[in-house]
């Protein structure tokens, strides 16, 4: 009888080992898939916009966070993208798009721009946000004088290959902005709105191929006065706004700065277009 109750007690030891282990390893699949999710999220919700609205995790970010700062928004987009497209099958125009959007996102990561949204042919940028940057007007211009750069890099590759070259204009704007999730309680999204990034998104519609414009109040910020190199372009009256608008283009950067925006490009095209052919 002995034998038999240390025997029994054996056996509940046993399996009270493997439920203990299996609970174990059940929590550490959980852990596993709550960082996996978390990693995933983040993709769409920046870590620094967690920190921004004061958040703990991005599990807690919640539709109606947001902040009023000082920012910087740029509309990048394809000139004359539906006459283009007409002639293209989807995966041809998909492919495209993914070509010249990679760029943009290069770009964007070398002076610390956040990819708001892709928008058919347009890309939305923000900087200063999620993480704040003092230079963020600066980084803007900067990184619009990059973007086309690596566009008329990518044309003269594409043109070699016999495939069609693209062209965009870019218009930036800063100003008070309202950054935050917006959308429903089934469907929110990281974005800015107001009345800056309104006119930001307008100039684009002045802007022609290869062009990159600014509003003059942006241009006349001291952060801009010595670094860029632009052009007065025009005064134009914009629907829904009163006054009169008036824009530069910005033709280059400071002298300083082209040797380093120059070696960004290099390195972006080696990385991202040339690897692709290769």
């Amino acid at each position: 009888r002995r034998t038999v109750q240390v025997t029994s007690l054996k056996d509940r030891l046993e399996r009270e080992k493997a439920r203990h282990k299996k609970a174990v390893e059940n929590h550490r699949q959980a852990v596993t898939l709550l960082r996996q999710t978390e990693h995933a999220f983040s993709r769409l919700i920046p870590h620094q916009l967690v920190k921004l609205l004061n958040k703990a995790s991005i599990l807690d970010v919640n539709l109606g966070d947001n902040a009023e700062r000082n920012l910087t928004a740029m509309f990048s987009d394809i000139r004359n993208f539906t006459m283009l497209s007409e002639n293209m099958t989807p995966q041809e125009v998909n492919s495209l798009l993914n070509e010249y959007f990679d760029l943009i996102a290069q770009a964007a990561h070398v002076y610390h721009g956040h990819i708001d949204k892709f928008m058919g042919d347009c890309a939305m940028l923000v900087f200063g946000v999620p993480q704040y940057d003092a230079q963020h007007p600066l980084q803007a211009v900067r990184c619009a004088v990059l973007i086309q750069r690596l566009i008329e890099a990518l044309n003269q590759r594409r043109i070699k290959r016999n495939e069609v070259a693209v062209h965009f204009h870019i218009s930036c704007n800063s100003g008070v902005m309202l950054a935050g999730n917006m959308g429903s309680r089934d469907r929110m999204e990281y974005t800015v709105v107001g009345d800056a990034v309104n006119l930001a998104s307008r100039l684009g519609g002045i802007a022609e191929a290869g062009q990159i414009i600014i509003a003059k109040p942006m241009r006349d910020l001291p952060l801009l006065a010595d670094e860029i190199v632009s052009v007065e372009h025009a005064t134009i009256r914009l629907r829904g706004i009163h006054e009169p608008v008036a824009t530069h283009q910005v033709l280059d950067v400071a002298t300083a700065h082209q040797a380093y925006l120059k070696q960004q490009m290099q390195h972006i095209l080696r990385r991202v277009v040339d690897h692709k052919v290769a």
